[in-house]
C-alpha cells in the first residue's frame, strides 16, 4: 500500500456500519417475537465493535478494536430474520492485549452480508496497514471464494430438501 494510501485511511472518515438502533421495523418485530430482553446489541464502526449483553440481571459491555482483529467470517441460519430482513451472523477472531486468542460472535445482524462485505473490506485495509501486507487494490476485497447464490437450481433444491440449507 502506497504510503498515500495509508494516510487516506488514516484521515477515513468515522462510519457506522451497523446498530441495533437503527434496524428496521421488520427487524424489531421479529426480534420481539421471541424475548427481545436479552438479546445483544451491537454497535460496528470504522474504530471498534461495541458488544452491549444482557444476562439476568446484569449487563455487559465489551469491545474490540478494529486493529485487534485477525479474522471474520459470516454465516446465515435458515430462520424468519434470514427470510424477511437477510440476517446473518459475524464472527469475529482477535486478538486480546495479552495476546489470547478470542472469538465472539454478532448474533442477529440484520443485513448481514451487506453489513460483512462492507466492514471485513474496512478491517482487510486497516489489516494490511498494520501488517505492511500489499494485497492487490480491488473492489472485490475480501476475494470471493465462493458464493453458493450461484449454484444451480438443481443443488439448492438438493440441499434445502436433505437438511433444510442451514448447514450446507
Amino acid at each position: 500500500m502506497a504510503e498515500s494510501d495509508s494516510l487516506n485511511l488514516l484521515k477515513t472518515e468515522k462510519r457506522i456500519f451497523f446498530s441495533s438502533e437503527f434496524e428496521t421495523n421488520g427487524a424489531k418485530f421479529i426480534h420481539n417475537l421471541g424475548c427481545n430482553c436479552f438479546r445483544p446489541r451491537y454497535i460496528i464502526t470504522t474504530e471498534s465493535v461495541r458488544i452491549e449483553e444482557i444476562n439476568c440481571c446484569s449487563q455487559k459491555l465489551s469491545s474490540v478494536d478494529v486493529d485487534q482483529i485477525t479474522d471474520l467470517s459470516m454465516y446465515q441460519n435458515l430462520n424468519l430474520g434470514y427470510c424477511c430482513v437477510s440476517e446473518g451472523n459475524i464472527k469475529l477472531y482477535y486478538k486480546t492485549e495479552k495476546n489470547e486468542d478470542r472469538v465472539v460472535v454478532l448474533k442477529h445482524i440484520e443485513k448481514g452480508p451487506a453489513v460483512f462485505d462492507e466492514f471485513s473490506t474496512h478491517v482487510h485495509k486497516i489489516n494490511n496497514m498494520k501488517w505492511g501486507l500489499n494485497r492487490p487494490e480491488t473492489k472485490d476485497l475480501p476475494h470471493l471464494m465462493y458464493d453458493s447464490d450461484t449454484d444451480p437450481n438443481g443443488l439448492k433444491c438438493v440441499r434445502t430438501i436433505c437438511c433444510c440449507g442451514c448447514c450446507c
